[in-house]
């Protein structure tokens, strides 16, 4: 009866070239399946997975989960006076910008549009702030080039933080909802520029925090 070393040495080479073969393209087809296309990033469906799972863990750790939507500045503008190859070109930008700029076990994707999304680990309010003007001003000062052209772009971001109550969905239900009208309270504060949101239960009033290159960081209790 032969031996396993001599099992496995039978094996037909042909045959384990395959299934490495096999085992890249499920790699592969798993990648896609969470990757956008256009730029990169996790896609809408896998973000929203991340959230729940690291809702899941942040609730064993007891720490805060943060969220931050990034949405891009008068983005019509842009493919209304360049077109929707420099469109999509900013598009790309920005989501290199936040992957360069964000840590590593930072998770950021593209939500739809011109609206990226960051799961941010181990939050808090005044972390977040730093975070956001960080991502404000890496996006600002991003060089695009189209066609011998410059193209300046800004973002308004909104972000959110709290310890996870209630089931993985419904948190990440509210922690979005908060971050996304951050977002909007950015947009209507005059654009390029962040505010912070922090859901904890015990707070009499929400701290915000905003910050654009006109004026001072702004702390409002």
């Amino acid at each position: 009866m032969a031996s396993e070393p001599d099992q496995v040495n039978s094996v037909p080479v042909v045959l384990l070239e395959e299934n490495g073969r096999l085992k890249r393209r499920v790699a592969d087809l798993l990648r896609l399946a969470r990757t956008d296309a256009l730029t990169g990033v996790c896609n809408r469906a896998f973000l929203l997975q991340e959230l729940s799972e690291r809702a899941a863990l942040h609730r064993v750790r007891g720490l805060s989960l943060g969220l931050a939507v990034i949405d891009a500045d008068n983005f019509k503008v842009v493919n209304d006076t360049f077109g929707h190859q420099a469109g999509d070109l900013t598009l790309q930008t920005i989501a290199q910008t936040l992957q360069n700029t964000l840590r590593e076990s930072d998770l950021v994707g593209r939500f739809g549009g011109e609206e990226f999304v960051a799961i941010l680990e181990d939050s808090n309010a005044e972390g977040l702030a730093v975070v956001g003007e960080r991502m404000r001003s890496a996006i600002e000062r991003a060089v695009i080039n189209f066609e011998g052209r410059r193209i300046a772009v800004t973002v308004s971001i909104g972000l959110a933080e709290g310890p996870v109550v209630g089931t993985e969905k419904e948190f990440g239900e509210r922690l979005f909802a908060a971050a996304d009208a951050a977002m909007y309270r950015a947009k209507n504060s005059g654009r390029n520029c962040f505010v912070v949101e922090s859901l904890v239960p015990d707070m009499d009033e929400t701290l915000h925090t905003q910050l654009s290159p006109q004026t001072p960081v702004r702390v409002i209790r």
